[in-house]
């Protein structure tokens, strides 16, 4: 967040818009996200161009949570090819964990708890494909390895909607801080 402007820290002029509800705070780098109340949320057209599609990717950033056990969903990014699909991608804090939904909360799911925590966590999830029709995720929170799964191969469409702070639909709101969301067109390493 600079000056109210969500920048696309790429070339790529992905930024994001953000609405009045979203704040500037001291982030872990520079300034973070604030979302302050329930419609709080940045939206982003995401265009990698016509022909990509990508199967290992890699979606990270800094959340901190003013309560780590709270069981309320809440939804730090959510990831769909439009508002109504109803089979996103989703990263989200519930019931004392992170985890991450595919194909929504009826969909497979990974998780770790979180409720002893404060302060800034750094949480990541990673896509890899195995063969032409499975993949490996893990979920990492601070650079280390809490859960993982193999599943059904999901690519990542080229035009994608990324809606930080509330799901796509608008729905679990997320009423805390978020800095440094990337994502990453291929499966990063551990190093």
């Amino acid at each position: 967040v600079e000056n109210g402007k969500i920048l696309d820290a790429s070339s790529n002029q992905n930024d994001g818009v953000s609405n009045s509800s979203v704040l500037s705070a001291p982030g872990i780098v520079g300034n973070s996200a604030l979302f302050t109340d329930d419609s709080a949320e940045i939206s982003i057209n995401y265009n990698a161009g016509e022909e990509v599609i990508f199967s290992d990717w890699t979606v990270s950033g800094w959340i901190k949570l003013t309560d780590w056990s709270s069981n309320e969903r809440k939804e730090w990014l959510s990831i769909s090819e439009d508002r109504t699909e109803d089979k996103p991608l989703d990263f989200v804090h519930e019931s004392g964990e992170i985890r991450h939904y595919r194909g929504g909360a009826a969909g497979s799911v990974l998780s770790h708890s979180v409720s002893n925590l404060s302060g800034w966590h750094h949480v990541s999830v990673r896509q890899q494909r195995n063969d032409s029709s499975s993949v490996s995720v893990e979920i990492f929170l601070d650079g280390e390895e809490v859960d993982s799964a193999s599943g059904n191969y999901e690519n990542m469409r080229p035009s994608l909607k990324f809606t930080i702070g509330n799901l796509v639909d608008g729905r679990f709101d997320w009423i805390d801080y978020i800095d440094e969301v990337r994502l990453y067109d291929r499966s990063l390493t551990n190093e």
